[in-house]
């Protein structure tokens, strides 16, 4: 519900003139940029750090604010009940699109694991056919070194011919 009255607080704030808006999670691109900085010079990346900090906690301050300056003004229970309606429909309405292309996206994701997973598989038999392939080579040098070794074991004779290649 939290949802649904900051929206509502937020386009009653611009009815009155008043620009802003409950303070919102960082973005990847943010957090990626953040973690650049901070990758590159561990140093700047404590001072930007800080800086944001101290900019989300002063936004978050002038959010709380501003809100509560539109709570306490006496028109405001009578635009809440004319919009309330309203915005939570809008709001239900990007929800479900945003949980729409999510699962679309989960989808997606999902199939490519699944492609993925048949690839590897196929990759799978595939090596172990050459593996198989490599042991039976082995084995097929060992037997026939153990053949050789017992014919010459038994018949000492064929060590001296010279007709031997």
């Amino acid at each position: 519900m939290s949802i649904y009255i900051d929206a509502t607080v937020s386009e009653y704030l611009e009815t009155k003139g008043v620009t802003c808006s409950p303070p919102s999670a960082k973005t990847t691109r943010e957090k990626l940029t953040e973690g650049l900085i901070t990758g590159l010079n561990p140093l700047m990346g404590a001072a930007n750090f800080a800086i944001n900090q101290h900019g989300a906690g002063a936004k978050a301050q002038e959010w709380t604010s501003w809100k509560q300056w539109a709570l306490s003004q006496p028109d405001w229970p009578s635009y809440l009940a004319a919009n309330l309606d309203r915005i939570t429909k809008r709001l239900d309405a990007e929800i479900a699109d945003a949980a729409q292309k999510e699962a679309a996206k989960n989808e997606q994701r999902a199939k490519a694991q699944e492609q993925r997973a048949k690839e590897v598989a196929a990759q799978n038999k595939r090596l172990k056919w050459v593996y198989l392939s490599v042991l039976g080579c082995v084995l097929g040098l060992i037997a026939t070194g153990a053949v050789l070794s017992i014919r010459e074991h038994f018949h000492p004779s064929t060590q001296n011919q010279s007709d031997w290649p």
